[in-house]
């Protein structure tokens, strides 16, 4: 959630800008806006993933003191960093795409996500007795599909 709040709120700066220079009919400004947020949320993204990569192994000490609860932790931490990418190319296009109106195209993109990746990767989990895993594998393909799908709207639509 720290990750997420944190992304996020970095592209919500992309969501009024992007709404302003659209209105405004400056595409040329509203490219170079949302680069410039996709190059530094990516980053971020990045950075997080590997800061995690880092604290890996200390992290889950700070919350747990079940040996239990630890061991399952440490087995699965290494997706929760691995995301951290995926969350930024999602988010960084959610936001653009919100502040341009474009709700119903994030949507539909949602509920495709949703039903042709996230429920079917689920299930195979499932089938394939993957347990926690399965659900953060679903989850990165959910948030990349996501991000995948805006991403090529916005730039066929806005480029400049």
């Amino acid at each position: 959630m720290f990750s997420a709040f944190v992304i996020e709120g970095y592209c919500s700066a992309g969501n009024a800008l992007a709404g302003k220079y659209f209105g405004e009919k400056n595409f040329e400004s509203l490219w170079r806006m949302s680069q410039y947020i996709f190059s530094r949320t990516l980053l971020l993204g990045i950075g997080l993933m590997l800061f995690y990569f880092l604290v890996y192994p200390f992290i889950g000490h700070l919350f747990l003191r079940n040996e239990e609860e630890l061991s399952l932790f440490l087995s699965f931490f290494w997706i929760v960093a691995l995301v951290q990418p995926f969350n930024a190319l999602a988010f960084t296009y959610d936001e653009l795409l919100k502040g341009l109106g474009r709700m119903r195209y994030i949507r539909d993109t949602l509920i495709i996500a949703t039903f042709v990746r996230f429920v079917p990767v689920i299930h195979l989990g499932y089938w394939m007795d993957w347990h926690l895993l399965s659900v953060w594998l679903a989850f990165i393909v959910w948030m990349s599909i996501r991000g995948i799908r805006l991403m090529w709207y916005f730039n066929r639509h806005f480029r400049y």
